[in-house]
């Protein structure tokens, strides 16, 4: 029943969820540190290098992340080998691709990283060449536990997934923290502690790697696997550089210390990060696993009208909250968030509904892999990052750092569009429930204008309230507006029925 399925995606992505909030809760909670612990100009330097990392993983992964999920469950081979035999070669191509370009790049950055290290950080940064020779080593252990996570993801091994991730997590905060807090070593501890965490869990994974590992090369399969994953490259590039190209670009127009302001804030709008995120993790194996399923069409396009509304609402949250979050008191007089970076507060509430639209761009994106067309992923996500990266170079020395926000919203919306435009070159179609979509968003903009124009004259502590106020008429206003199905709203009543009776 579609009820079941969207249950168990439900429960997949709120599995999924409980990783990501408390692994982005232990990196949310640095937040505070590096603002009170590191100077704007250490969060910039930071921050650039930080964007270069993960560009440099896209590279190193080559798009065969993509090629796995989608080779390693469909055995088209079975006259050849039988599924053990199959999924080990299919791992094992993933594995030796990786293990191939990262390795020579690396060498290649150790041999170089004096120059490099000296034009990317600056030869006047304390210890930049010793900072840089770390992180060049962080893609290359990072993307090799991919590989066996990616495994785990695949046969629905998730508590396994989220402890090991977890872990490896929260040792990296927990090492992130002395550094910080005990020692003088400023941006290196947060590198260095990065690269202890991902060499022990290299360590923990590296029998995973060798238990499946096939040395027989099918040099037929593997062109199949770069065919449908090489597409995927540019694409997978571009989605990054839609979130992390601005940081260079700024380089060129704003200071380090605006660069660290940009950064802090921005990660303000981590709730709806992490919910993108666990929505990712979920719906990739569940759309390889039931696209062939006579009820996959509805079933698609209602869990995009269930994101859509609960994205609303996280977004609605860091808007109308954010003033307050970064007030809470710490300690020895510190708040959560540096008084230093509260001028850019309007910078996560545009980043967060530029998440949310990457989430919708997710959702369409499946259509092209289920029929193999990935090849016109990359014209629609490189477009959108394309742009970005103009109206970065064209606001940047007119607005400052929020012209690096507004790029990235019009980037991810670009790509929307794009990739909507695009479904129509497939024969996998989706109806979207666009009516339910659009009250969704008519009722957030509602809410919105209506909690900022009530809550204006007010206090903080006054317009707190008055805002609580405005979120709770949300869900009304949907039902007002015809949002909720006669079955959800039974559903509904059964769930606070049940409630009820338990009391």
């Amino acid at each position: 029943m579609l009820i079941d399925k969207i249950k168990s995606f439900a429960n997949d992505t709120l599995t999924y969820g409980v990783f990501n909030m408390l692994g982005r809760f232990f990196t949310f909670l640095l937040t505070p540190l590096y603002s009170n612990y590191l100077t704007p100009a250490e969060n910039g330097v930071m921050t650039y290098m930080l964007s270069l990392i993960v560009l440099v993983q896209i590279i190193y992964c080559f798009g065969m992340s993509a090629g796995f999920f989608r080779f390693f469950k469909h055995n088209e081979y079975s006259t050849i080998y039988d599924s053990s035999t199959y999924s080990k070669k299919i791992f094992s191509l993933y594995c030796f691709t990786v293990l191939t370009i990262s390795s020579i790049s690396t060498i290649l950055l150790i041999i170089f990283s004096v120059p490099i290290s000296n034009s990317l950080i600056g030869a006047e940064f304390p210890n930049a060449v010793y900072i840089f020779q770390i992180i060049i080593f962080i893609p290359f252990l990072d993307q090799i536990n991919v590989i066996s996570l990616d495994k785990l993801r695949i046969e629905h091994k998730v508590k396994k997934f989220i402890i090991v991730r977890l872990l490896n997590i929260a040792l990296s905060f927990v090492i992130t923290l002395y550094f910080l807090t005990s020692t003088e070593l400023g941006i290196l501890g947060p590198f260095l502690s990065n690269l202890i965490a991902n060499i022990v869990l290299f360590l923990y994974l590296l029998p995973t790697i060798i238990k499946n590992i096939n040395f027989h090369i099918d040099f037929k399969l593997f062109k199949e696997m770069l065919v449908f994953s090489l597409p995927t490259l540019p694409s997978s590039f571009s989605a990054i550089a839609l979130q992390v190209a601005d940081r260079p670009i700024m380089k060129l127009f704003v200071s380090n210390s605006e660069i660290g302001l940009y950064q802090i804030n921005a990660k303000l709008a981590v709730p709806m990060l992490i919910f993108v995120t666990m929505f990712s993790y979920a719906w990739t194996p569940f759309y390889i696993s039931h696209f062939k399923d006579s009820d996959a069409k509805p079933l698609f396009s209602r869990i995009l009208t269930y994101y859509t509304f609960v994205s609303s609402i996280i977004v609605l949250c860091i808007v109308f909250f954010m003033d307050y979050l970064v007030r809470i008191p710490l300690w020895d007089g510190k708040t959560f968030i540096h008084s230093d970076y509260w001028s850019a507060l309007f910078i996560p509430g545009i980043i967060a509904i530029g998440y949310l639209i990457n989430g919708i761009s997710i959702n369409f994106a499946a259509v092209f892999h289920i029929e193999k067309k990935t090849k016109y992923l990359p014209f629609a996500m490189g477009t959108g990052a394309i742009i970005s990266i103009i109206l970065n170079f064209i606001l940047l020395p007119i607005i400052g750092i929020l012209g690096a926000a507004i790029s990235l919203l019009v980037g991810y919306t670009i790509e929307l569009v794009i990739m909507k435009a695009l479904q129509s070159k497939v024969n996998y179609k989706i109806n979207y429930e666009w009516k339910r979509i659009f009250i969704v968003v008519i009722s957030s903009v509602i809410i919105y204008l209506l909690g900022s124009y009530l809550s204006a004259p007010f206090d903080l502590t006054i317009a707190f309230i008055i805002k609580i106020g405005i979120m709770s008429l949300y869900i009304v206003l949907l039902k007002l507006f015809g949002f909720f199905t006669t079955g959800e709203i039974a559903q509904i009543k059964k769930v606070f029925s049940k409630k009820k009776n338990s009391i």
